[in-house]
């Protein structure tokens, strides 16, 4: 297993955050439709009534021919694409946010939150790739601008699953739900840090 990759400037922020630590699954619970293999929940999910308005990142690396690395590729039900940060260093200190808009939904009634992050760490197309760029280990999550934990992934190939506290979504409101790097696990080759997907489980669909 890597070594945590720390960028000391980060360390004294004097934030005092709860920490939330990546449990590792089977992909088997994830992946399961055997004419698409690389479709993430297919089926019945969150995703029924939940929904992401936008997804944006501080910065994402170039696109490489027909291969892109925006940011939506970390929320587009596909584990063979990713966003990868743009910056020639390892990444820290940049985000990716998702914001959830509800005011655009004149019946909707306040029943939506999340609860839990399922996270494919790191570039998941192959074994290879994902072993040559870096993986995230720890990222600093707020909502509407508010620091509210720090999370810890296990530098694992298989999807993650971690427990948040719940965040409800009002009617008539947009909320904005950050994750900055701060910790990395080196790559074999290159320094720069992936993330397949970082989507969401919640209440309020069934």
């Amino acid at each position: 297993m890597a070594l945590c990759i720390l960028v000391l400037l980060q360390v004294a922020t004097g934030e005092d955050l709860p920490v939330l630590k990546g449990e590792p699954q089977e992909d088997a619970k994830f992946f399961f439709d055997e004419f698409n293999p690389h479709e993430f929940l297919p089926g019945c999910s969150w995703y029924c009534g939940g929904d992401v308005h936008l997804v944006d990142a501080s910065s994402e690396l170039a696109d490489s021919g027909s291969l892109t690395y925006k940011a939506g590729n970390a929320h587009d039900f596909n584990s063979q694409t990713a966003w990868v940060e743009g910056k020639p260093d390892d990444g820290i200190g940049e985000w990716i946010e998702y914001t959830f808009n509800f005011d655009r939904i004149p019946d909707y009634k306040g029943n939506l939150g999340i609860t839990r992050l399922l996270i494919a760490n790191g570039y998941k197309k192959s074994p290879r790739l994902w072993k040559a760029n870096n993986r995230i280990c720890t990222l600093k999550m707020s909502v509407d601008g508010k620091p509210v934990a720090m999370i810890q992934l296990e530098d694992c190939f298989e999807i993650q699953t971690v427990e948040i506290p719940k965040i409800m979504f009002p009617p008539r409101s947009t909320r904005k739900v950050r994750f900055e790097i701060r910790e990395v696990y080196r790559g074999e080759k290159y320094r720069d840090t992936a993330l397949g997907l970082l989507m969401f489980d919640g209440v309020g669909v069934h």
